[in-house]
This record gives C-alpha cells, sequence and structure tokens, in this order.
C-alpha cells in the first residue's frame, strides 16, 4: 500500500493530506477533538488517527448533505487549487465569488488556513447543475401525506 493511501495517518501526514499549509497548527486538531468531536488517535496504531473518520467529520462539519469520495484528494483548497478543479483561471473565480457567495457557495475555512473544503465545493457545483446529490434536501416537502390518496385515485380510475 502506497503511503499516502494509508488509513491511519499522523496528525503531520493528515496536514499533508488534508492539503493545509505547513505553517499549519497541529494543536488545532487536539482542540476540535476537545471541542468539536474531531476523531481521535488510535493508541492501537501508533497514534495515529483513522483517516476515512477525518472525512466523516470534516463531511459532517461542514454539513455535506451525501458522504465525501475524496478521500485520496486534496481535501482543503486555496481558491487557485479550486479555480484549476474547476478549469477556469483564478482571475476568473475571483470575479465570480461574491455572486456565488449570494447563492450559498462555501466560505474559506477560518481553522483551516482560510482554505476551501472541496467536498462542500463540489457538492455545491452539483447541486447548482442540477446533479442528484444523495441525502439531498433541495426539494422541499409538498404537503403532508395522504396514504389512502393513491388507494382512492386508482379505484377511480377503473
Amino acid at each position: 500500500m502506497v503511503k499516502s493511501e494509508s488509513l491511519f495517518v499522523g496528525d503531520h501526514e493528515l496536514v499533508k493530506r488534508l492539503n493545509l499549509p505547513k505553517s499549519f497548527n497541529i494543536i488545532f486538531f487536539q482542540v476540535l477533538q476537545d471541542k468539536e468531536g474531531f476523531p481521535k488517535p488510535d493508541l492501537n496504531f501508533g497514534g495515529k488517527r483513522y483517516f476515512p473518520a477525518v472525512v466523516q467529520w470534516l463531511d459532517h462539519f461542514h454539513r455535506l448533505k451525501s458522504p465525501s469520495r475524496m478521500m485520496l484528494a486534496p481535501v482543503f483548497m486555496t481558491d487557485a487549487e479550486v479555480a484549476k478543479q474547476l478549469g477556469v483561471a483564478t482571475t476568473e473565480l475571483k470575479i465570480a465569488l461574491p455572486t456565488l457567495f449570494r447563492y450559498g457557495f462555501p466560505v474559506p475555512n477560518l481553522l483551516f488556513a482560510k482554505r476551501r473544503y472541496w467536498p462542500a465545493v463540489r457538492e455545491w457545483f452539483d447541486l447548482h447543475h442540477g446533479l442528484e446529490v444523495t441525502g439531498s434536501r433541495r426539494f422541499a416537502a409538498d404537503g403532508p401525506e395522504n396514504e389512502g390518496a393513491f388507494r382512492k385515485s386508482a379505484r377511480t380510475m377503473r
């Protein structure tokens, strides 16, 4: 197994896997662990954190409606990296950001070096381009359920 695909990662490797700057203070992982339920290091695995649990926590923290499948990709991205993933110039993205924010585009996360959580950005674009997102609540409820309505309408159609 390649080191970058390891399921258990130490905090310094976690900084790399999440695409955070080298200057990121890993003490924030401890703070998040104590205050927000961030996954704890597993003492059975050398005090390393289970990376899929970290990704699941981040998805929940960023209120994603469908689980992220982006475990091996950089998770937190600068605007330049987001623009590259989108296939547009950084200047084009920066010009569009004020408009995108009005429609709920994910804001940079201050805890993670003012970078954007890529799975949230991807989900936002998927939703805004009409793609189905598992567990999405983008459709409003049409009213209370009337279980007998179908049976009644089926009888009248005969």
